[in-house]
């Protein structure tokens, strides 16, 4: 069963369908101690960046990611599926361009939740990422978007 399959059997009505972010999202960056920060459609983008202002290669790879975010999301649950036994639904909680990313060895990494079929919040302090990487693609501008590696940490 797809997420949405899930929620709209489980718990319908609870979860709206939201459109992708735009670009347009990112001009309400705001400066904090992880990076610039955006909250867009319930995804918080996180930038690095000085004081002054968020790196302009950062900023790119984040634009980047957002016109192509229902491809990386789509990536990100599937990878994730692959190794989860239990049945339930995927969120996407943030993705990171910053120092989480960094400390990872990865372009940007996507955080997801997990929420079980049965409802339980056994997975609440577990960490699940999806860290990528970058390389040009075959036309100009272009850039291809590959798994690098899944994360799975106990918080």
């Amino acid at each position: 069963m797809t997420d949405e399959e899930i929620e709209s059997t489980y718990f319908p009505g609870t979860v709206p369908v939201l459109p992708d972010p735009t670009e347009a999202h990112l001009e309400s960056l705001r400066f904090t101690d992880d990076g610039w920060e955006s909250t867009l459609q319930g995804v918080l983008f996180v930038i690095a960046g000085s004081a002054q202002q968020p790196d302009p290669e950062c900023l790119h790879l984040a634009k980047l990611v957002i016109n192509r975010f229902a491809e990386v999301e789509a990536s990100s649950k599937q990878l994730a599926r692959t190794f989860m036994h239990d049945e339930g639904s995927w969120s996407v909680d943030a993705i990171d361009f910053a120092e989480q990313a960094g400390a990872k060895q990865c372009d940007f990494l996507v955080d997801m939740s997990f929420s079980p079929k049965d409802g339980s919040n056994k997975y609440g302090y577990t960490s699940f990422a999806a860290c990528f990487a970058v390389t040009e693609g075959s036309a100009p501008g272009k850039a291809n978007f590959h798994v690098k590696k899944y994360v799975v940490e106990f918080v």
